[in-house]
């Protein structure tokens, strides 16, 4: 599970994410998720999905490929949904992705 503001800066990051990633909780929040761990070509598609989602439109099975610290590439499916405040504004995303590497 990893979250988003709305800048697309990681303000969660649950354990399964930090094995995945290499990266501990501690050293991903406030980074740019985007530009840190989706692969180049990827990027675009990604930041069109996280706007999508803060409008209002969640997203079910989204793929794109990550890159671990370790500089490995993975690929994820992901269910993405806004997270609002109590005045409705979009305040971040939360992502539930799965890798499914060894599926491709």
């Amino acid at each position: 599970i990893v979250g988003l503001r709305p800048d697309g800066h990681a303000h969660v990051w649950n354990e399964a994410a930090a094995r995945l990633y290499g990266v501990t909780a501690e050293e991903a929040m406030g980074v740019d998720y985007v530009e840190r761990f989706v692969v180049p070509e990827g990027r675009d598609a990604v930041r069109a999905d996280i706007a999508r989602v803060l409008g209002g439109t969640p997203t079910r099975d989204f793929e794109n490929e990550i890159v671990t610290a370790a500089g490995v590439r993975r690929r994820l499916l992901w269910n993405v949904t806004r997270i609002t405040g109590a005045d409705g504004a979009p305040v971040g995303i939360v992502a539930m992705g799965v890798d499914i590497t060894e599926r491709s």
